[in-house]
């Protein structure tokens, strides 16, 4: 029942030393699109977690496809077992999307990367946005970092991540929409000017980052694939 200036006063990123993330939701879409601990909902294909033993299943099954075909090509160029793996992690991609519909787990997030400095400001206007139905309907950041007890310099982060939701990565109009807000918001950047990324949640549950083993592209989007 606090204003959102309170909440930003109660919780400042910046400064707000917690193990959990700080988040903020929609109170009349409240919850739809937040990254969520996620139900076996009746009508769909899967559960989650069956979902993510599949998917696992298939990272490992492309990992082992992988090793074969680069002793098979081992005296080939990088450049021929690169144009191999092509097609084969393209599969596996669209594979994992498949399974994320199938199993509901269909949310995913724009991030930003706010220096320590500016994520309150950056925050402020996410929260509103947000408050206010603009901004899809829950986002959430990243706290500060609790000091080194054995440093007597303490590090900084260099940036907080700020996830920005949707419950649907594969709803683009929904996608495009979030994102042009952020940009109206001056949160995001135009095309030509750089970009910022969107994650699906699956990803997220699987570890796949932007060092993932598989090569695979950590984002599903870029803001310049989408305006």
């Amino acid at each position: 029942n606090e204003t959102v200036d309170e909440f930003l006063k109660r919780l400042p990123p910046r400064t707000t030393i917690t193990s959990n993330w700080i988040w903020v939701t929609c109170p009349i879409l409240k919850g739809k699109g937040k990254a969520a601990e996620p139900i076996h909902a009746p009508g769909l294909e899967e559960s989650p977690e069956e979902m993510m033993g599949r998917a696992r299943a298939l990272l490992s099954q492309f990992a082992a496809e992988k090793e074969k075909l680069v002793s098979a090509y081992a005296n080939s160029t990088q450049s021929t077992i690169t144009r191999k793996l092509g097609p084969l992690r393209e599969r596996l991609k669209e594979d994992i999307l498949d399974l994320a519909v199938g199993s509901g787990v269909t949310n995913g997030k724009w991030m930003l990367f706010p220096k320590p400095e500016d994520v309150n400001r950056v925050w402020k206007l996410v929260a509103e946005a947000v408050v206010d139905g603009r901004l899809g309907d829950t986002a959430k950041v990243a706290p500060a970092d609790p000091p080194d007890l054995f440093s007597a310099v303490q590090k900084q982060k260099a940036s907080h991540l700020i996830c920005v939701y949707t419950s649907d990565f594969s709803d683009l109009e929904d996608v495009r929409g979030v994102l042009e807000e952020l940009i109206e918001l001056g949160l995001a950047p135009c095309a030509a000017d750089g970009a910022i990324y969107y994650k699906t949640d699956a990803y997220t549950y699987l570890d796949i980052d932007s060092s993932n083993s598989y090569g695979l592209k950590a984002s599903l989007y870029s803001s310049k694939d989408i305006i």
